[in-house]
């Protein structure tokens, strides 16, 4: 009986240590293949696509990060594009599948080089075996899960990160285009997705995708353009072109200290806090209706000629960044329109603008005109604006072959009209494109001045300190050239127009 006892006794004291180490091994298995699995650097299909809770839309407008922070990774679907179509082939960068690593059960990604939109990336241009090929221009098809996969890419040493898509679209509603990421090379996750009407392919998008910090921690991570439809007929929208894909990332610093020696800790100078300038002007045209204050002093609602066929408009409208917008537009050619509210700068201040290209017109200029004479608004004149007069210009340049592209910029100094380069004509360090909006600013002080885009520095050039402060006025233009088409009238929307004063 007492052995008996004690047997149950070492037994009691045996079981859980057991337990204990089995459980052990079997979370060790685990681990190890998990690192097994990571360390192979390869895709594992089938792929799972989970959408969080709160799917989000992508941003547009202005970007996360400066659109000239270092570029990791850039791709233009030109004649260049490397792809295949098994992701077991790592011998090129792009995969263009279904969830299964392989084109098997449906429609997905492929290169297209003819009409609609030539050196694009369509969701629908690859068929499965024994489907019937798409030609690109028609409907994509129903139960689609199409992935467009990039990598792996090393993240561990940024210390931010965004992509950028450029893109036409045309999908029902509930048919999901984005972007998603994976770090086991099998699970993808949506960064964000949208979707949305446009059968004539007419609006060209730029979306950005921030890279959340926990996949920035990544030594691999796998990128993807996904499509998906839903399980319905008679789908009459013709799918995703994708003109390029871009990531760009700022690098982490790695700063190692010296070792020194522990001193007893001195009383701190106390840093004083900055003085945060306040606006001197400041038009955000909330308000609203042509009763708008903002809108009322930049001179309200204005519709004139300006020469032979050619009209100029000057209105307010409910989409701005956020609430009302001041927006003028013209028809035209080689005419030049303009609005300014009848209030000056300092010698030393501060003037931005967001702005928002709504429709263009090939070759078409506009932006912010400073350093003005009073001359150059006047009110009697249609449209408002006197272009033979002094003033500083900035000129945002649209492309002469895409009218939806601002590509280039310039600042110049107009004396009597005739206008002087400040800087040579400069490429953007990204193409501006329509239907978003950026900012503007210029900075005026110790002889320079500086201009801004989404607050990244673009230039610095000389200010001529003999200009006379009888030349401070400040205001909007926009100018057509000799080009027109059939597309609509040149539309500029300007918000947030503000001035600071410097020291």
């Amino acid at each position: 009986m007492t052995s008996t006892l004690q047997l149950q006794r070492r037994l009691r004291r045996i079981v859980p240590v057991i337990v204990i180490v089995v459980g052990l091994l079997l979370i060790s298995a685990v681990v190890i293949q998990q690192v097994a699995a990571q360390s192979t650097g390869k895709l594992k299909p089938p792929f799972k696509l989970t959408r969080p809770t709160h799917l989000v839309a992508p941003l547009s407008g202005v970007p996360p990060l400066p659109l000239n922070a270092p570029i990791v990774m850039s791709e233009t679907f030109n004649s260049n594009f490397q792809y295949n179509f098994n992701v077991n082939d790592t011998s090129k960068p792009w995969h263009l599948v279904n969830a299964s690593g392989v084109v098997d059960t449906s429609y997905t990604w492929g290169r297209v080089d003819t009409a609609p939109i030539t050196d694009t990336l369509w969701n629908a241009k690859t068929a499965p075996p024994g489907g019937t090929p798409i030609i690109a221009g028609q409907p994509y098809t129903k139960n689609m899960q199409a992935y467009a996969i990039y990598g792996p890419i090393n993240m561990q040493d940024y210390a931010s990160a965004f992509i950028s898509v450029t893109y036409t679209m045309d999908t029902l509603d509930g048919d999901l285009f984005g972007v998603a990421y994976s770090t086991d090379g099998t699970e993808f996750t949506w960064l964000a997705a949208t979707s949305g009407r446009d059968p004539a392919l007419s609006l060209k998008r730029t979306d950005y995708y921030p890279i959340p910090t926990s996949v920035r921690r990544q030594s691999q991570v796998w990128l993807a353009l996904v499509f998906t439809s839903q399980d319905r007929d008679d789908i009459d929208a013709l799918g995703v072109y994708v003109e390029d894909v871009v990531l760009r990332a700022l690098p982490a610093y790695k700063v190692y200290l010296p070792i020194i020696r522990l001193d007893p800790t001195p009383t701190p100078t106390l840093t004083p806090t900055p003085t945060v300038l306040p606006y001197l002007y400041n038009y955000t045209f909330d308000v609203g209706g042509t009763s708008d204050p903002d809108f009322v002093a930049w001179g309200g609602n204005r519709t004139t000629g300006c020469g032979t066929n050619c009209s100029y408009v000057q209105t307010i409208v409910g989409s701005g960044n956020p609430g009302g917008a001041l927006t003028l537009y013209m028809a035209g050619q080689n005419r030049i329109g303009g609005s300014s509210p009848a209030t000056l700068t300092s010698v030393n201040y501060e003037l931005s603008t967001d702005f928002y290209l709504h429709n263009g017109q090939v070759d078409a200029r506009y932006s912010l005109i400073f350093n003005a004479t009073a001359g150059t608004f006047p009110d009697n004149h249609n449209p408002p604006i006197q272009a033979d007069r002094n003033y500083y210009k900035l000129k945002m340049r649209i492309s002469e072959a895409q009218r939806d592209e601002i590509v280039t910029y310039q600042l110049q100094k107009c004396t009597s009209g005739q206008c002087a380069a400040l800087n040579s004509e400069t490429s953007l360090p990204a193409v501006i494109r329509a239907q978003q909006w950026h900012t503007l600013k210029i900075r005026q002080e110790n002889n320079n001045i500086t201009l801004y885009l989404n607050n990244s520095q673009l230039v610095t050039v000389p200010y001529d300190s003999s200009w006379g402060d009888d030349r401070r006025r400040f205001g909007v233009y926009i100018e057509t050239r000799q080009y027109t088409d059939s597309k609509g009238q040149l539309e500029i929307f300007f918000d947030n127009v503000r001035v600071k004063q410097l020291p």
